[in-house]
């Protein structure tokens, strides 16, 4: 059985069905579009949300029936849930209820046993408070009366109420993801018991899945006092971001609680001591040993510390000592014990750069490379890790047949863990994790700058307002030294005149 949800914001296009015939309106129902949409992902039943229908009812398209609940015929057109049954499993609806305009059950029989499906819509972020808390209320309560034999699915929009439906122990993802990221997951404990037959392939299985990474977290059960079950671990896939404890049985009441991962796929498993477990009747002194155990090729190393107290808590079904000095798992794994890591460098100006990435010459070519490169080697050296570097031109773009290139095909094709700082985009984000930002980036336009000619007379351009006031100051300064030398030379040419008369 295939189950889905969708938004569809109305099940009708507001045509009366006289509009163009009878059929013509058929054709443009919205039902009609969403049966075709369904039938052709072969989905079995699908819950809606925004049906915008009045009251309840059904309406039967080709492939599959139509069923919702909304508000009365008086009130607005807006909220409504509802449920799109394929034809063939028409006959296994048991119950089907509609508790609101936002929420809707369906109680189906299955091969399984008996399924409830609760169609939701919750209000928006803007809603009031109290309409939240109405209906988060209201929800509650409708979970709370299906039967506990039941498989319950929620189906909507959920995320604003995930917290709170996780401590009702309602989980919105009942069914596991390879590497999903949803916060709530990282709440979720795997068990699994190293006695049950067939346990060995289930964890291969696993690990081959990628269930060992984060968010999953897993507390296997080991009970049998001796040695330790190194070669199967071994083959598992813990990376570094793992969190995996080992409840080792260290005796007919105590349990050791050890902590499993690898550096890579292909290194050693790295073992530490978590903590330790113990009936709470059981009255020990609290100073414990501190033992880390190590595996080096086929070898196990122990080591001891001195005796030190960590944290104790006690609770009713026992004694938990914890080891840790942190919690954070990324503060506790800080030696990668000169594991390489790649970091791919993006070069566009210069290939001078793949020598000067680190000694500060030449600055202005490639800056946001060399930036990011001296980050990253202070992070090389602070997690014992051996640097390696590889070099593209290009920051990453998909080419004519979809396939990225540049330093995204490098991070995608696992050649390298991290890269240069590049821009974000809608594109890169679903394929790629932005981890932080080692400096600021804008995005700036250049117009290159039109031809002269194109906006001035470039004739009568040297002809400025400055030039034709030295101009008019030459003209005046000229006019008034010709008037000053014609005067003096009238003058001269009189008295010689007159000296002339005289003899």
């Amino acid at each position: 059985m295939r189950i889905a949800t969708w938004n569809v914001r109305t099940m009708r296009t507001g045509l009366p069905d006289t509009c163009g015939g009878y059929g013509y309106a058929q054709h443009l129902r919205k039902t009609a579009v969403i049966d075709a949409e369904l039938s052709r992902l072969n989905i079995s039943v699908c819950a809606l949300q925004e049906t915008r229908l009045p009251d309840e009812g059904s309406l039967q398209e080709s492939s599959y029936k139509f069923f919702w609940k909304g508000k009365d015929f008086g009130d607005a057109r807006e909220h409504g849930v509802g449920f799109a049954v394929r034809n063939d499993i028409l006959s296994a609806i048991e119950t089907l209820c509609g508790v609101s305009e936002r929420i809707m059950v369906l109680r189906l029989k299955s091969s399984l046993g008996h399924v409830t499906l609760i169609a939701a819509y919750a209000p928006t972020l803007k809603s009031s408070d109290e309409s939240k808390e109405y209906f988060y209320n209201q929800l509650t309560e409708t979970v709370k009366t299906v039967s506990s034999s039941d498989r319950l699915y929620i189906l909507g929009e959920l995320k604003i109420f995930a917290r709170q439906l996780f401590n009702e122990n309602v989980f919105l993802a009942p069914l596991l993801q390879i590497n999903r990221t949803e916060y709530f997951l990282h709440q979720i404990v795997m068990l699994a018991d190293l006695s049950c037959p067939g346990i060995e392939q289930f964890l291969i299985k696993a690990s081959n899945e990628e269930y060992f990474k984060s968010p999953y977290r897993w507390l296997i059960l080991d009970t049998d006092v001796g040695a330790y079950k190194f070669d199967l671990f071994q083959k598992l896939n813990m990376p570094l971001n793992s969190d995996v404890v080992i409840a080792k049985k260290v005796n007919e009441e105590n349990f050791q609680l050890i902590e499993a991962y690898k550096i890579s796929e292909s290194s050693d498993v790295i073992y530490s001591t978590r903590g330790a477990w113990r009936p709470a009747n059981e009255q020990k002194n609290l100073d414990s040993p501190k033992i880390f155990i190590e595996t080096r090729g086929n070898t196990s190393v122990y080591m001891k510390e001195d005796t030190i107290r960590k944290n104790v808590m006690f609770t009713k079904y026992g004694v938990i000592e914890d080891y840790r000095d942190s919690k954070i798992i990324s503060v506790r794994r800080k030696n990668l014990r000169k594991h390489p890591l790649t970091m791919v460098n993006v070069i566009t100006d210069s290939n001078e750069t793949r020598k000067h990435l680190d000694d500060r010459l030449n600055l202005h070519q490639d800056s946001i490379s060399k930036m990011s490169y001296m980050v990253v080697k202070i992070c090389f050296e602070m997690l014992n890790s051996t640097e390696r570097r590889i070099f593209t031109h290009t920051w990453g773009y998909k080419d004519k047949n979809g396939n990225w290139q540049g330093i995204i095909d490098h991070l995608l094709k696992k050649e390298a863990d991290l890269g240069t700082l590049t821009i974000f985009t809608q594109e890169r984000m679903k394929v790629i994790d932005y981890i932080a930002m080692v400096g600021s980036t804008a995005v700036r336009f250049v117009f290159r700058e039109p031809p002269l000619a194109l906006l001035e007379n470039i004739f009568t351009l040297p002809f400025t307002g400055a030039v034709w006031l030295a101009i008019a100051i030459c003209v005046l300064g000229c006019a008034v030294f010709l008037y000053i030398t014609s005067k003096w030379e009238a003058t001269v040419g009189m008295v010689m005149s007159k000296n002339y008369k005289l003899l």
